[in-house]
Order: C-alpha cells, then structure tokens, then sequence
C-alpha cells in the first residue's frame, strides 16, 4: 500500500531502546520540563507524553508486508546484532531543535502534522 506521496506505507520500524536506567531518568526529566512548559498554556490532553519507558531510537523504518519478508529482517537484525553493539557502544547522541514530518490531507488540503522529532 503507498501514501500520498506514492511512497511504500511502513510497517516495522526496527528501534533502539534507552535500556540505562540514568538514560531513563534524563528522558523522563526532559518530559516533566516539556509538562511544566506546557500546562500553564495548553489543557493537559493536548499534548500528551508517551511513558518514558518506551523511549528509543528508530534505526530504520520498514516495509514487511509478507511473513516470509518479516523473518528475514528479523534474522539479518539478529545476525548483526554484535556488529551493531559494537558500533553503537561510542555513539554519543546529540540533538538539533523541535520539528516534525508534515503530510497534506488530500480532502482540506491542509498540512498536518504526522511525527514530531528532535
């Protein structure tokens, strides 16, 4: 199935989890910060924070339509699973500023806003 930019829908993303529970603690300081920032202005449910438990990386978004395409993504992740434990134990994350991925409603021609990122 493609979007309306004719692009493969995603069905998978393969993600990195914040396992280090001082990483966890930063990220949920971080999301108390952006509450305190937020509810003076905005009534509490319109900006949600997911739980600070589920926060990771994604690597890379995949299309996996068949079941046959699933467990061969699922083996190469597993086959270089060291070698990305490797490269991944220096990384060091920095961050830029508050965007976001927009699309355009095909019916209200307006842009609405799908993921917003660091």
């Amino acid at each position: 199935m493609k979007n309306i930019r004719n692009f493969p829908e995603f069905t998978h993303f393969a993600c990195l989890p914040f396992i280090d529970e001082a990483q966890r603690a930063q990220i949920k300081a971080i999301q108390d910060r952006i509450t305190a920032i937020t509810e003076p202005q905005y009534p509490p449910l319109a900006f949600v924070i997911s739980n600070y438990n589920l926060a990771h990386v994604t690597l890379c978004m995949l299309v996996l339509h068949r079941q046959d395409t699933r467990v061969k993504a699922k083996q190469i992740f597993s086959e270089i699973n060291e070698q990305l434990t490797s490269i991944l134990s220096d990384t060091v994350l920095t961050f830029s500023k508050v965007a976001y991925f927009s699309k355009s409603n095909p019916k209200t021609k307006k842009k609405e806003v799908s993921l917003i990122y660091l």
